[in-house]
């Protein structure tokens, strides 16, 4: 082989030759100088440098360090075509190196050839495990000029695309695809640039915004209109809402301790399929699997009561729209007749008893729903004596 000492013939990533002069023995006599394959970015510390214009079983390249000129690696072997590759560290304390390589025949040395800095590509921010929001910044270096697509594994792009400076070796964009599923999720940041090998950091996972559980009240269950709901999967800090699943506008919301919350809502009156949601820094998760309840209407109150006739009383009050006000009489001459079903409008409701003599009755009211399933949602009991007078009858 002999030396090229046409510069047009070398890699874009190859400067000039400002390293330590050669010593008085040696020279660059016959032996070609290597050329390395570009590289501008690795995924890891450890890389491997690689090349051509080795001398086969007899050529040895040299690699060093620019900055402080120590050797950091050589060749083992050569191969026939004149093929290299050797394994570099990069120092823990930079993210980059400076090298420049040599090749020794025997006692004789080729040109230094020097490579533009190799730049370690990665993530450094968010750190692995942090929880992901909508606006997170992800940080991270590579080299200048590289393009960079944060993704996840799967090639789901969680960033707006960024060009790394010119000047710089250090990127930022921030997280924008709060509608990942799940609660983990593994990341890496893509890197490109024309004429340059593309590639991918190492990968990093990160939490997700979890989709928060409802625990309490079981299915089906009876509930007052204002109750207690409880669940797990919350985040610190987080904003827990829990909605009638067909309804915009939540029934209350809390803030979360931790993974397990509690939100006091307030629900109409009927069944009603709750769902949760979970929202931090402006990212909300989808809503929660539905727990369907059965929210009793109120008890009734007293109603007032007036004496049409002898044997008759009309009992009047105050009701939950769409429900069906139901007497029983507990206790009272045997041939009075309780009021039939009646239904409330408009808040009101009124119905008359019939045989409804003078005595001392008891008496059980409530007002119920249908469950929409071929059943009722009863309201508690309202228990009351009621005593009709002799003196109606005068």
């Amino acid at each position: 082989m002999t030396v090229n000492d046409d510069p047009k013939s070398l890699p874009e990533n190859l400067a000039g030759s400002d390293a330590p002069a050669l010593t008085d023995n040696e020279t660059t006599l016959y032996v070609p100088s290597p050329l390395p394959d570009r590289l501008e970015n690795v995924m890891d510390r450890t890389f491997t440098l690689s090349g051509r214009e080795g001398v086969d079983n007899a050529g040895e390249i040299i690699v060093y360090n620019k900055v402080n000129g120590n050797q950091e690696a050589s060749t083992d072997e050569i191969g026939v075509d004149g093929r290299w590759s050797v394994q570099v560290r990069m120092p823990t304390s930079d993210t980059g190196i400076d090298l420049y390589l040599r090749q020794r025949v025997g006692a004789q040395f080729s040109a230094t050839v020097h490579m533009a800095r190799i730049y370690l590509a990665e993530i450094s921010q968010p750190l692995s495990n942090a929880l992901l929001v909508s606006g997170s910044t992800f940080r991270g270096t590579a080299s200048p000029r590289s393009r960079i697509s944060v993704q996840t594994a799967a090639g789901v792009v969680l960033a707006p695309e960024v060009v790394v400076a010119a000047d710089s070796h250090v990127w930022s964009t921030n997280f924008n695809n709060a509608g990942l599923l799940g609660d983990r999720v593994t990341v890496v940041a893509l890197w490109s640039r024309l004429g340059f090998p593309s590639g991918s950091t190492e990968a990093k996972n990160y939490r997700l915004l979890s989709i928060p559980s409802i625990t309490s009240p079981g299915p089906n269950t009876i509930q007052n209109e204002t109750f207690l709901v409880s669940g797990t999967q919350g985040e610190n800090g987080a904003t827990v809402k829990v909605y009638a699943e067909n309804l915009d506008d939540p029934l209350g919301q809390s803030l979360v301790p931790g993974d397990g919350w509690n939100v006091e809502v307030t629900a109409l009156p009927g069944p009603v399929s709750l769902v949760a949601t979970q929202s931090l820094s402006g990212t909300e998760t989808r809503r929660s699997s539905p727990v369907g309840v059965r929210i009793r209407p109120p008890r009734l109150t007293t109603p007032a009561v007036t004496y049409p006739t002898q044997r008759s009383a009309q009992f009047s009050g105050d009701g939950h729209t769409g429900a069906t006000v139901e007497f029983e009489i507990l206790s009272g001459p045997g041939e009075a007749l309780p009021p039939p079903l009646v239904t409330v409008t408009g808040g009101r409701w009124e119905a008359t008893s019939t045989n409804f003599q003078p005595s001392t009755y008891s008496l059980k009211l409530i007002q119920k729903l249908s469950d929409n399933a071929g059943g009722w949602i009863e309201s508690e009991p309202l228990l009351y004596t009621l005593e009709r007078p002799m003196s109606d009858l005068v």
